[in-house]
């Protein structure tokens, strides 16, 4: 559940999180941009959050605890393993998710229906506003990291293996929204009223989202 608790998390850190997920906004009204632009963006982000989260992994200070007993489930016998050794393993675990969403995005052209070209039925992805929106997004995320996660101390109530697991509930909305975006396009196209939702909701579960992971941290004493 999303929970607001705006006292978990630094002002700043909040604002940055809203600040760059409003650029894409300045994209629809003044550059024309598409859906398939902000889901291309938002699909680079979970890249982004991916690599946040290896930070995470190599800077937390609990030590990994080992199995409960033998019957353990996957995550205990996870915590078992060394916090360096299951970094190329969530890479190559995220990483493959990461992928399947991309062919989702990158084929977006085919549920139209259509052999027309991208600019033809209003999809045509702009470089330039997903440079501009990853990079705002990326200091956003930069910003968190520094400001909770070190600045809060947050790394010393966690573990390499609880870490790894955080970042999953990000990548299972995002891919929800990716494919009913993706089924939006395919019945209506490409108008702005879509794209403002878009963005409106994106908003609120990544702060949503921000704040639930700080929840996770006691307070620090």
């Amino acid at each position: 559940m999303i929970s607001f608790d705006w006292t978990r998390s630094s002002p700043v850190a909040i604002a940055s999180i809203i600040a760059a997920n409003l650029v894409p906004i300045v994209g629809v009204v003044w550059l024309g941009c598409s859906v398939l632009t902000m889901l291309t963006v938002y699909w680079l982000e979970i890249g982004v959050v991916g690599a946040f989260n290896v930070l995470k992994m190599r800077r937390a200070g609990v030590p990994d605890r080992p199995p409960s007993g033998a019957a353990g489930g996957n995550r205990d016998r996870i915590r078992s393993v060394s916090g360096p050794a299951l970094i190329p393993f969530f890479i190559v675990h995220y990483g493959l998710f990461w992928l399947a969403d991309g062919l989702i995005i990158f084929n977006v052209p085919l549920f139209r229906g259509t052999g027309a070209a991208l600019a033809d039925v209003g999809l045509a992805p702009s470089v330039s506003s997903i440079a501009w929106t990853v990079l705002a997004l990326t200091v956003s995320h930069g910003v968190a990291y520094r400001l909770d996660y070190v600045g809060r101390k947050e790394y010393l109530q966690t573990s390499a293996a609880t870490q790894m697991f955080a970042p999953y509930g990000r990548l299972w909305v995002m891919t929800v929204t990716i494919a009913a975006s993706a089924a939006a396009i395919a019945a209506v196209g490409s108008p702005v009223g879509l794209i403002i939702v878009l963005v409106v909701l994106k908003t609120i579960l990544d702060v949503g989202s921000h704040l639930a992971e700080r929840g996770r941290y006691p307070s620090p004493g």
